[in-house]
């Protein structure tokens, strides 16, 4: 992989400037990945090893593991790849289309506000009466801050979802928000039960293929590397694009890779290029 770009390309008179490669594990925060990883943070005592600018201004330590709260923060000129469909983050795809909770409440409601209109739609889901908000929200005094993700594109489609029980919705909705604010006080017990609950209620209440839930995946992550798109002065850059539309990862799809390291490269050799006063 490496091999892509030669180490000569950069010269000794740059050793002060810093590029950043993230390759894949741009995790989402969703409430599912929120509970994973404040666990492990806690397992691992890991906490002040995250970024301290991140640290300084979050309201929560484990905000500063996800990619959207600590991209702000950065100075040095990033390139991420991370290809649009991850079946780890949004759903395990060989275990019965086991989607979390998250991502089967935007396919549903996707697919509700579709029908209500009777015809295909764009759009985005939101819960803010019921604690979910976007990520430049003002707290509602609900307890939930910033974890629902701002206004992101959405592509669920009315054939994508079909729909049994609204009632059974607004069950799992409850309980998804629930969750969120448990997430948020740091009770992870209370918060597991509770996505587990919610992602109950919307297995009952709509059959969601799994088409839907990695668009709506691939919705919310490329709202989040847009926001690289004016950082750094406009210098950083992503590569997202698959041409295998299965759940992947970045290490079983060597095309994705292989495409991925060439815009990877010619972002290095422009970036190496530049004057270090422009950095």
């Amino acid at each position: 992989f490496w091999r892509v770009w030669p180490v000569k390309l950069v010269p000794y008179s740059l050793k002060n400037r810093v590029l950043g490669l993230s390759d894949a594990g741009w995790f989402v925060d969703t409430p599912a990945q929120i509970l994973r990883w404040q666990g492990a943070l806690r397992l691992w005592n890991a906490t002040s090893w995250l970024p301290t600018r991140c640290l300084a201004s979050a309201s929560s330590s484990w905000r500063c593991f996800f990619p959207r709260h600590v991209l702000p923060t950065l100075q040095s000129e990033i390139f991420v790849l991370q290809p649009a469909y991850d079946g780890w983050m949004f759903g395990h795809c060989h275990s019965g289309l086991n989607h979390s909770a998250y991502f089967m409440h935007r396919s549903i409601h996707s697919a509700i506000r579709c029908q209500e209109k009777g015809r295909q739609t764009r759009g985005h889901s939101c819960l803010l009466s019921q604690g979910f908000q976007g990520s430049d929200s003002e707290n509602t005094g609900s307890g939930s801050e910033g974890l629902q993700h701002a206004e992101p594109e959405d592509v669920t489609v009315c054939e994508d979802v079909h729909i049994h029980s609204h009632h059974e919705v607004d069950q799992g909705d409850r309980a998804l928000s629930s969750a969120a604010i448990a997430l948020e006080k740091g009770f992870l017990d209370e918060a597991a039960r509770l996505l587990e609950e919610s992602r109950n209620h919307f297995f009952i209440a709509a059959k969601v293929s799994l088409s839907a839930c990695k668009e709506e995946y691939r919705a919310v992550l490329e709202h989040g590397l847009k926001g690289l798109d004016g950082h750094a002065m406009g210098k950083s850059g992503y590569f997202s694009m698959v041409s295998d539309e299965h759940c992947v990862t970045s290490y079983d799809v060597a095309d994705w890779m292989w495409h991925g390291g060439e815009e990877f490269g010619q972002w290095l050799r422009l970036r190496v290029r530049a004057p270090l006063a422009q950095g």
